[in-house]
């Protein structure tokens, strides 16, 4: 299946306002005289606008909307928007440490009670020196620099203060660098690694669910091109892999003790959080797994429970039917 992204510019899904639901997409179009047209799709028809009128329309052979919206979270807002207040800060105090920094290299040279013609000035500039004398009044002469420069450390402070609150608003680590003595999940912890991770946690139910819709429009196109697929959307889950390598020997030990202890393999390989897609890994390892640990015959694990329950039932004189449940 080619799966096709159209341009969030001109594309947008209609809602019910009452309901929540998808009532119809829509996407803006050109057609080849560069006409604009409106393509729509509802679960059962589509429509072709053009100029204000309906010059197509048809059956929709998809069963469903074929155009998905994949919100980025539950108030459909970008990981930038959030922080644009921020971003604009940072510019802005960036633009005024460089505006202070040509101010000081282009300052105005101020002659006090004291007599200097244009060709002294060049002189100046030639030269790099220059000689005056006081006012006929005997005032003292002066002649300096006009500066005022803006403080670059007390800029810089303000500056990374802005930047870890957009990290924090982001859900962001910080780039800080080890100074000794901290262990690999110190750090993990301390940088906001792991804050990252659970922010990032959150987004996925939005993209699952969307992942979801867009499998339901796939699973209808093969269920009209084959009749032996009887799989629906329940049939199958959604990974969203990512790095899962961070502190890796706790995990593979987690996973290490969990098998030994006689837990199953799949419950283990899906609670140690070593991998990212559980259940290929499980599939892929089950002929080593078998190899390794003897299969349990399950139906004799249930009979012998059932008779050490009766024998203990006899025991204490109260036997008892134990039913195969």
């Amino acid at each position: 299946f080619g799966i096709f992204i159209p341009d969030p510019m001109n594309t947008f899904i209609l809602y019910s306002s009452a309901t929540g639901k998808e009532m119809m997409s829509v996407q803006c179009l050109k057609d080849e005289e560069e006409n604009n047209y409106y393509l729509c799709y509802t679960k059962k028809n589509f429509f072709k606008v053009q100029g204000g009128k309906v010059i197509e329309s048809g059956i929709n052979g998809f069963d469903e909307i074929p155009v998905k919206e994949y919100p980025n979270n539950a108030d459909r807002l970008s990981d930038i928007e959030i922080c644009i207040t921020i971003f604009d800060s940072i510019n802005n105090m960036q633009s005024s440490r460089m505006d202070s920094v040509d101010q000081f290299v282009q300052t105005l040279l101020l002659f006090k009670n004291c007599e200097v013609d244009e060709d002294a000035i060049q002189d100046l500039n030639e030269i790099g020196a220059l000689q005056i004398k006081d006012t006929a009044n005997s005032t003292k002469s002066e002649i300096k620099f006009l500066t005022a420069e803006l403080n670059q450390e007390q800029s810089q402070v303000a500056k990374e203060d802005l930047y870890r609150n957009m990290l924090i608003v982001e859900g962001m680590p910080d780039r800080q660098q080890n100074t000794g003595g901290d262990t690999g999940q110190a750090v993990y912890l301390r940088n906001g690694w792991d804050f990252a991770e659970s922010r990032a946690k959150l987004d996925e139910p939005f993209i699952i669910e969307a992942e979801k819709k867009i499998a339901q429009v796939v699973l209808n196109i093969i269920k009209k091109t084959s009749q032996d697929v009887n799989i629906t959307v329940r049939d199958f889950d959604v990974k969203i892999t990512r790095n899962s390598t961070d502190n890796m020997l706790v995990k593979a030990q987690a996973l290490d003790y969990l098998i030994k202890n006689k837990i199953h393999p799949l419950i283990a390989i899906t609670t140690c959080g070593l991998f990212g897609d559980p259940e290929k890994v499980w599939m892929m390892s089950q002929p080593y797994m078998e190899s390794l640990y003897q299969e349990v015959d399950v139906e004799a694990q249930k009979q012998k429970a059932k008779d050490l329950l009766n024998n203990m039932a006899i025991d204490n004189n109260k036997k008892t039917e134990v039913s195969e449940e």
